[in-house]
C-alpha cells in the first residue's frame, strides 16, 4: 500500500514538472513574441520620424529657396528703382534745355549773317555762344554732335539732303544745316544735314568689271 502511494506521488510530481515546463516554454514564446512586436512597433515609429524628418527637410530647403528668391527679387527692384530714379534725376531739364536750343540756332545765324560784315560782332556772338555752350556743359553735360566730314550715323544725323558720287566708299556728311546736341549719353537733338553717298549700283558694277577681267577668254571655267 505504501509503495503504491508512492508511486501516485512520483507521477504527481512528473506531470507538475511537466506542467511547468510547458508553462515555462509558453511564457517564453509569449515573452519572445512580445519582444518581436515591440522591436517591429520600434522600427515602424522609427521609420515613421525618419519620414517625417524627410519631409520637413524637404520643406525647410523650400521655404530657404522661397526666402532666397524673394530676397534676390526685392534687390532686383530696388535696383531698378534706383535707377529709374537716378535716371529720372538725371535728365529733369531735358525740357528745359530743348526750350534753349533755339537760341543756340539764332546765335548760329548771327555768326553765319555777320562772318564777313562785322568783325567785331562775330566775335562778341561767338564769345556769348561759346560761354552758353561751356554753362551747358559744365552743368548738364550738353555738347555739339560732330557732322562734317564725319561718317553718317543715324542715331546722331538726320539725313534732309543727299548727293551721289562715285568718289566715295561711305556715306558721309558734307554739310550742316542745324546744329545736334547730346544729353549726358542721350541724344537731344539729332543734327540735321547734308550727306555725299556712293552712286547706287556702281560698287556692284565695279566688282563685276573686276571679276570679268580674271575670267578665261574661251568662256565659263569649268
Amino acid at each position: 500500500m505504501k509503495a503504491e502511494n508512492t508511486s501516485s506521488d512520483t507521477e504527481l510530481a512528473d506531470f507538475a514538472a511537466q506542467n511547468d515546463t510547458g508553462n515555462t516554454c509558453s511564457d517564453r514564446e509569449q515573452m519572445n513574441t512580445k519582444q518581436t512586436n515591440d522591436r517591429a512597433e520600434d522600427i515602424r515609429q522609427y521609420e515613421q520620424l525618419e519620414e517625417e524628418i524627410r519631409q520637413l527637410n524637404v520643406r525647410l530647403t523650400e521655404a530657404q529657396d522661397t526666402v532666397l528668391r524673394s530676397r534676390a527679387e526685392f534687390e532686383n527692384v530696388k535696383k531698378r528703382l534706383f535707377r529709374e530714379k537716378e535716371q529720372s534725376i538725371k535728365f529733369a531739364n531735358e525740357s528745359l534745355l530743348l526750350s534753349l536750343l533755339p537760341f543756340l540756332d539764332d546765335l548760329d545765324r548771327a555768326l553765319q549773317a555777320h562772318a564777313e560784315d562785322d568783325a567785331g560782332l562775330y566775335k562778341g556772338v561767338e564769345l556769348i555762344k561759346k560761354k552758353f555752350l561751356d554753362t551747358l556743359y559744365s552743368q548738364w553735360h550738353v555738347k555739339e554732335i560732330l557732322t562734317v566730314g564725319k561718317k553718317f550715323d543715324p542715331t546722331l544725323h538726320e539725313a534732309i539732303a543727299v548727293e551721289e558720287s562715285q568718289d566715295v566708299t561711305e556715306t558721309i556728311v558734307i554739310e550742316e544745316y542745324q546744329r545736334g546736341y547730346i544729353y549726358y549719353d542721350r541724344v537731344l537733338r539729332t543734327a540735321k544735314v547734308k550727306v555725299r553717298r556712293l552712286v547706287p549700283g556702281v560698287h556692284t558694277q565695279a566688282l563685276t568689271e573686276e571679276n570679268n577681267k580674271h575670267q578665261p577668254s574661251g568662256g565659263k571655267h569649268e
